[in-house]
């Protein structure tokens, strides 16, 4: 199961995955007809900040914080929201 969460900041968006999943993920440079390998590298482009740290339960939770401009908080829907399956 994979589970994401979006918590609107002051200055931004943080947004988390979680997996169960032990294995750090890996920053690589996929091949040109590769079906994988480009999160991490879309994550550093678009990312002020990002890292992975350890969750209660199994597994781990990859993180991002991104930089949004004034008036993309306007339409304040109250702070954090939970998606998951």
């Amino acid at each position: 199961m994979i589970e994401t969460r979006f918590t609107q900041l002051p200055y931004g968006l943080r947004i988390e995955v979680h997996d169960a999943s032990p294995t750090p993920p890996e920053p690589r440079t996929p091949g040109a007809d590769a079906c994988d390998g480009r999160g991490l590298v879309l994550v550093a482009a678009l990312a002020e900040t990002w890292g992975v740290h350890d969750r209660r339960g199994p597994g781990k939770a990859v993180w991002a914080t991104l930089s949004l401009p004034a008036s993309a908080g306007a339409d304040d829907t109250g702070g954090a929201h939970r998606l998951g399956g």
